[in-house]
């Protein structure tokens, strides 16, 4: 209930480990989401560990999950852009 009733949550940030893409807690919770999500609202689907992945791996990622993006907190590799999208998405700049 609190988060149907939270006007001001602009984004939605889903941690997913992207070694385990669809776990039923993962599948479920962006259902949840989705239930009540308004149009100015988004749900970033953020997948960890992507250093665990090689480059095949995280292409067919990015292919399933287009509005995604993958992070690695070992060698910092997508985080720039992470900040980027919440910046943007929270602030209203990404229309």
């Amino acid at each position: 209930e609190f988060l149907k009733l939270r006007t001001s949550i602009k984004l939605f940030i889903h941690l997913i480990d992207s070694r385990h893409t669809h776990l039923e807690i993962d599948v479920n919770l962006n259902d949840y989401l989705k239930r009540f999500l308004r149009p100015d609202q988004k749900i970033l689907k953020v997948f960890t560990k992507c250093d665990k992945l090689n480059q095949s791996e995280k292409a067919k990622l990015k292919n399933e999950f287009k509005d995604s993006i993958l992070v690695s907190n070992l060698n910092k590799f997508g985080l720039d852009s992470l900040e980027d999208i919440i910046i943007n998405q929270t602030l209203g700049l990404d229309k």
